[in-house]
């Protein structure tokens, strides 16, 4: 089972043993400006939503640091595409587009969110979710171009952000779940496709600035939480008491960095 790891603090740690999710946060609300960086004059990094994870399965002194507080810091291990998903029935795949389709069998949210809001996700299938981040110096890629005109047609390639960065970041060894959101609803896109351009141009905000996705239960008890290297007491009892209520099957772990670091 291949894991991948998430340095939080426990306040983090008891929403998420609360309520089983795992909160994506705005591609420009993250720690490295420069992400949000595109050669296009739209603000399209606002329908881009990252959960940010680490391959690295040892402890890494500054992941601890600069996403931790110390006193009070936990790393969470699940396994990879850990979420929840959910069958497509025969009659709801009849609506669907057949270009955002695919002959998928799941998708990651229940298809009446999918079809009730007034924004659509691209990204709705596991197998899109999950992305190595790629580090570069190449500029193209740090300042993607996203929008293209062909044939009197829009297309918006979510594709090329979000997932590279510059070398400097290479050493948190980044794997990230990434949701792609657009500000047209599930009707305008089976009603109006030809329209989808000229109403995805209003770039209108969307109606928050968190997503959740929930984690499956298998994986859910499968988690790992490994202690920070300096936890206080009250930080210690703090998981102790959160993984007694809402997680006793999860693994808890103290860290291998005690007494190594001041």
């Amino acid at each position: 089972m291949e894991y991948l790891y998430h340095y939080t603090s426990i306040h983090a740690l008891v929403m998420i043993l609360k309520n089983r999710q795992i909160k994506f946060n705005m591609l420009k609300n993250l720690d490295d400006p420069q992400e949000q960086e595109i050669m296009d004059p739209y603000p399209l990094s606002k329908y881009v939503f990252v959960s940010s994870w680490t391959s690295r399965a040892d402890e890494h002194i500054p992941m601890w640091n600069m996403y931790t507080d110390l006193e009070f810091g936990v790393r969470i291990g699940l396994e990879k595409n850990p979420f929840e998903t959910y069958e497509i029935s025969a009659e709801e795949a009849k609506r669907i587009p057949t270009d955002v389709f695919f002959g998928a069998k799941q998708t990651i949210v229940p298809f009446d969110e999918l079809a009730n809001r007034p924004y659509f996700m691209t990204t709705m299938y596991e197998r899109m979710l999950l992305n190595e981040v790629i580090y570069t110096d190449e500029s193209d890629k740090l300042k993607p171009k996203l929008v293209s005109f062909r044939d009197g047609h829009t297309s918006v390639a979510f594709d090329n952000i979000g997932k590279h960065k510059n070398n400097y970041w290479a050493f948190q060894e980044e794997w990230r779940y990434i949701l792609n959101f657009i500000p047209v609803s599930f009707q305008e896109m089976v009603n109006d496709r030809d329209n989808i351009a000229k109403n995805f141009s209003r770039f209108l905000d969307l109606p928050f600035i968190f997503y959740y996705l929930k984690i499956r239960e298998d994986a859910f008890e499968n988690m790992e939480i490994v202690l920070s290297p300096k936890i206080s007491d009250s930080g210690r009892t703090i998981v102790e008491l959160l993984m007694e209520k809402y997680n006793p099957d999860a693994k808890l772990l103290e860290s291998d960095l005690v007494n190594k670091i001041r």
